[in-house]
């Protein structure tokens, strides 16, 4: 096949995985990250650095982007997805750019199939979260790499420079190896500076856009770490916390032992070719990319704490990992450059088997669809009282996003010893493994993910021990009481408090909530529960019903019970004639 006709039947193949990216971007359900990021982040409007709530979750770029989506689209994660999935055309382009830096046209055909056809990487283009973005940036940033090296050309390290930019702004766990291919960068313009004829419009734009975003970048990164909002990963071994985490992660269960298959090809193909490989600066700039980029991490984390990244934070060290297998076969001159379909053809093959388009690669047992939701509020709809729900909190961030969108009465889920068996309903994956022993009807099941609501089948019968109605009350004070109860308990309880009330405050909400608070008998907080008034309504200019219930299991003492709104921000709420109750029932 002439190299312009694979050239177009790469394409071809690239707007196949497109299309799939489309409909998975349409159908996957919201995933809890996105959800905390729009309700953090974009419906705030405070995302910019140093200024906004200190949190890795806010890639920078991405946030910026489906802030963007927020105003044009509304408050629906799945149509901010789509930068994220236009950024696959220009990842994909990059790919087919890099294919010029190879000798082979079977190993450059079989680098772009598989670093276009994992799962776990395409993943991220169907995600309004900056992995896609990143991923993109960064080889992106390398394309151009590779052509300054090879070439005196200085727009290439300019736009290098502005990828390398973009990538860490899109997601610090890159941040070594975009130091890295700064180095490099500094090092190109150094040896061109006389054949180039460089100006100081090459050195400013340099600056500008590059170095001057890369390092505001790598102190915005110190001043996350700081604020102990760097906790992504792990801190056992290299080898555990990033090997194999990413290699299951990238292959499934037998991945261990696919990218040891991987290595071994890779190993044979180098030992056969070893006399005739020739440095050159292709296989040079790789080499000390993905070497250093080991090293530093090593040392980030010996020297300073720094946790070894592994899952999504991870993905730079998977992407640089398969260039440099991919240019090592490359080097081969017989018949072992044809050992590079083993590694394309294992990712192809485990892309294919693991199709589907209902849930993201590595989060099968934390992605809960709307239909379980329906099924609950249906449940709710058909009852009187509130009914409570026990689930892990990232089922539950999902259900109060569905309640966001379409405000209905269902209550807050709780995760508060999950899973509790005083609740009504429990949403359960088959990893929690909840024990049924008959006491749970299961009123929905995901025929994939097998994500269920299970229905309590004894209720608890709750008994009201006190009532409380206070008149309409306007305060920004930062605290402003709403409830209050004495408790006093012989016995270990269950015990249930409610409120009803309107809200309104005279502007935007960018944060508070209305909080529970159990005080021992001296004074110390035992619980404190809170339900987030920006992510159950984004808009409280006109009176909003509010009318939610908590349930605790509490031990025999003596308690004050506070029912609070939270107000850090000082806002002026009209709180209109609240009214709360506290419950209890005996445990089983």
């Amino acid at each position: 096949m002439t190299k312009n006709r694979l050239t177009y039947t790469l394409y071809a193949y690239g707007v196949c995985v497109f299309i799939f990216l489309i409909f998975r971007a349409l159908w996957v359900p919201p995933f809890p990250d996105e959800i905390l990021n729009f309700h953090v982040y974009v419906d705030t409007g405070d995302f910019l650095p140093f200024t906004s709530y200190p949190d890795a979750n806010n890639h920078l770029i991405s946030t910026f982007f489906n802030w963007i989506s927020y105003y044009l689209f509304g408050a629906n994660v799945i149509w901010m997805r789509w930068f994220e999935l236009l950024s696959f055309l220009l990842f994909f382009k990059a790919l087919i750019g890099l294919r010029e830096f190879f000798k082979h046209q079977i190993v450059s055909t079989c680098f772009v199939i598989a670093l276009s056809s994992g799962f776990f990487v395409l993943t991220f283009f169907t995600l309004a979260r900056g992995y896609g973005m990143s991923m993109t940036f960064l080889l992106s940033a390398l394309l151009y790499l590779f052509k300054a090296f090879k070439a005196t050309d200085s727009r290439a390290i300019l736009i290098s420079f502005v990828f390398s930019a973009l990538t860490l702004w899109s997601n610090l766990s890159m941040s070594i190896s975009v130091m890295l291919i700064v180095l490099m960068l500094c090092y190109r313009t150094y040896q061109i500076r006389n054949k180039a004829s460089l100006t100081i419009w090459f050195y400013l734009n340099a600056f500008f856009l590059g170095l001057l975003p890369i390092g505001l970048a790598i102190i915005y990164g110190f001043y996350l770490k700081a604020a102990g909002a760097l906790w992504l990963g792990g801190s056992t071994s290299f080898y555990h916390d990033i090997f194999v985490n990413l290699s299951y992660r990238f292959l499934g269960d037998k991945g261990i032992w696919l990218v040891g298959i991987i290595l071994l090809t890779c190993l044979v193909a180098f030992i056969l070719n070893f006399k005739k490989i020739r440095l050159h600066s292709t296989i040079v700039v790789i080499t000390t990319l993905f070497i250093g980029t080991v090293v530093g991490t090593i040392t980030l984390h010996l020297l300073f704490g720094v946790n070894y990244p592994h899952n999504r934070a991870a993905l730079h060290l998977l992407l640089l990992f398969l260039l440099f297998v991919f240019v090592l076969f490359d080097q081969a001159t017989n018949w072992t450059k044809y050992l590079a379909a083993i590694p394309a053809s294992i990712i192809l093959i485990h892309h294919l088997i693991n199709i589907n388009f209902s849930y993201p690669s590595g989060w099968k047992d934390s992605t809960m669809n709307k239909d379980l939701y329906e099924v609950l509020l249906e449940q709710q709809n058909n009852a009187d009282e509130l009914l409570t729900i026990s689930a892990p909190f990232y089922f539950g961030e999902v259900v109060h996003y569905f309640n966001y969108r379409e405000p209905s009465r269902l209550n807050n889920v709780q995760w508060i010893d999950y899973p509790n068996p005083i609740a009504d309903f429990i949403i359960a994956n088959p990893v929690d493994k909840v024990p049924n022993n008959g006491k749970y009807d299961t009123l929905y099941s995901h025929n994939t993910t097998k994500v269920a609501l299970l229905e309590n089948k004894d209720k608890t019968t709750w008994n009201v021990l006190d009532h409380k109605k206070l008149r309409t009350v306007s305060s920004s004070d930062s605290l402003l009481t709403i409830g209050s109860f004495y408790l006093y308990l012989e016995e270990r309880k269950a015990i249930l408090t409610s409120i009803s009330t309107e809200l309104s405050c005279s502007e935007k909400v960018d944060f508070a909530s209305i909080n529970v608070i159990f005080f021992n008998n001296v004074f110390e907080e035992v619980y404190n529960e809170e339900i987030i008034l920006n992510q159950f309504r984004n808009d409280f200019t006109e009176p909003q019903k509010f009318e939610k219930s908590l349930f605790f299991t509490v031990d025999p003492e003596e308690y004050v019970v506070e029912i609070v709104l939270n107000n850090p921000k000082k806002y002026n709420w009209k709180v209109i004639r609240p009214e709360s109750w506290i419950y209890k029932a005996r445990l089983d």
